[in-house]
C-alpha cells in the first residue's frame, strides 16, 4: 500500500512540475515576448545607427525579405535564417549578446558582448535573433 501510495505521489509530482516548453528556444532564453505577427512599429521616429547591417532596421518578416531582396550584403548574412519561421519578440529583461555589423559592404562580429535593453524589438526564426533597430 505505502508503495502504491509513493508512486502515485511522485508520478503527480512529475506531470505537474512539467511545464509546455517554448516553440522559440532563442527567444526564451533572452526573456522575449512573443508579438502579434501584425505587429507595426512606429517608424517616423526611428534613429539610424552608425555600422547597422540594416541602416533603417527591420522589425517584420516583410521587412526582412524587402532587405534581402535588395542587398546582397544583407542576402549573405540573413543566408541561414528561416524567413518563413520569423516572429517579433520583444525583450523583457535586459540581456547580453555577441552582435554583428557593418563597415561598407562587410560584416563584422564584436569581441565582446553589448547590452541589450528591455523593450528593444528581437525577429527570431527560432535559432537566429536580428536586432529590430539595425538588422544586426
Amino acid at each position: 500500500m505505502k508503495w502504491l501510495v509513493l508512486v502515485t505521489t511522485v508520478f503527480s509530482l512529475t506531470a505537474c512540475s512539467r511545464q509546455p516548453q517554448p516553440q522559440n528556444r532563442v527567444a526564451a532564453s533572452f526573456h522575449a515576448e512573443e508579438l502579434p505577427q501584425h505587429y507595426k512599429a512606429d517608424l517616423s521616429q526611428r534613429k539610424v545607427f552608425p555600422f547597422s547591417v540594416v541602416p533603417s532596421g527591420t522589425m517584420s518578416r516583410k521587412g526582412v525579405q524587402l532587405k534581402v531582396d535588395a542587398d546582397a550584403v544583407v542576402g549573405d548574412h540573413y543566408r541561414g535564417l528561416q524567413l518563413d519561421k520569423l516572429k517579433p519578440f520583444r525583450l523583457a529583461k535586459p540581456a547580453q549578446g555577441l552582435v554583428s555589423y557593418r563597415i561598407g559592404n562587410k560584416i563584422f562580429w564584436t569581441a565582446q558582448r553589448l547590452y541589450l535593453k528591455p523593450g528593444e524589438i528581437l525577429p527570431s526564426d527560432g535559432v537566429n535573433l536580428i536586432r529590430g533597430r539595425s538588422g544586426n
